[in-house]
């Protein structure tokens, strides 16, 4: 019992170098299925991307070199770096597997026994060539291993990094979309006032026009007891409405 743990025993050290390849190789699968944390805060912070874009840099709201647009410099630049080192984690790369296993129990002892090789011999042998391929693949497996989650916590760092200057880019652009909407709205109703009272006052003025110079009724009014040059003539408001005005009243 104690011999089999023993690393004088070829078949131990088989069986923790096999142990090792599978735990490496489970732990560089799990790299790519955390992906799916990253896309979750990407999708966060690309939710108001071109808003904000638009807003500080195309609008030219402020100064290029305010604090507002700073922090919109480093979050680009935050969620830069993050968004490079998860096409590094994504990036496909050699995984080291290993062979089929007949290349044993079938080249390599055919081989040795035509060298005359003895039984114990020849299954000694064929076990060191096994162990060569399970210690190189556990060494690629445990690179990539690193490698790998190397780039997944970069990018998982940055990502919540990032998160600190979106919500301060979030804060100035509800805020300034606030003011805005507000500023609009004076501007409207201001605009809505004077243009009623220009309309009102040349509706005044061709009321009075019309009373001084009455133009006589159509002759094809025919109402009955109605003498049709004593009408006087009105005429309907003409309104220009849009699609969704003429849809409500339906």
């Amino acid at each position: 019992m104690a011999d089999s743990k023993s690393f004088y025993s070829l078949d131990y050290i088989i069986e923790i170098n096999e142990k090792r390849l599978e735990q490496y190789s489970e732990a560089y699968q799990k790299n790519y299925n955390r992906f799916t944390n990253l896309l979750f805060i990407y999708s966060i912070l690309g939710l108001f991307l071109v808003q904000l874009t638009q807003r500080l840099i195309f609008d030219n709201i402020g100064c290029w070199f305010d604090w507002n647009h700073l922090c919109f410099y480093f979050y680009i630049v935050v969620l830069g770096f993050s968004l490079f080192n998860t096409i590094r984690l994504l990036m496909p790369i050699s995984v080291a597997y290993l062979d089929e296993p007949k290349i044993y129990y079938r080249t390599f002892r055919m081989s040795y026994e035509e060298e005359g090789k003895t039984k114990e011999e020849v299954d000694n042998l064929i076990k060191a060539s096994y162990i060569n391929e399970l210690e190189e693949a556990v060494s690629i497996n445990k690179g990539l291993f690193t490698r790998k989650g190397n780039f997944y916590l970069k990018a998982l760092q940055c990502g919540l990094l990032a998160c600190i200057p979106y919500l301060f880019c979030l804060l100035f652009h509800f805020g300034i979309k606030t003011d805005t909407i507000q500023k609009v709205e004076i501007v409207n109703s201001n605009k809505l006032n004077i243009f009623d009272k220009t309309f009102f006052m040349a509706q005044d003025k061709k009321n009075n026009s019309t009373a001084v110079n009455p133009s006589p009724a159509p002759t094809t009014s025919s109402l009955p007891g109605i003498k049709a040059s004593d009408v006087k003539p009105s005429h309907p408001l003409m309104v220009r409405e849009g699609l969704g005005a003429n849809n409500s009243k339906k």
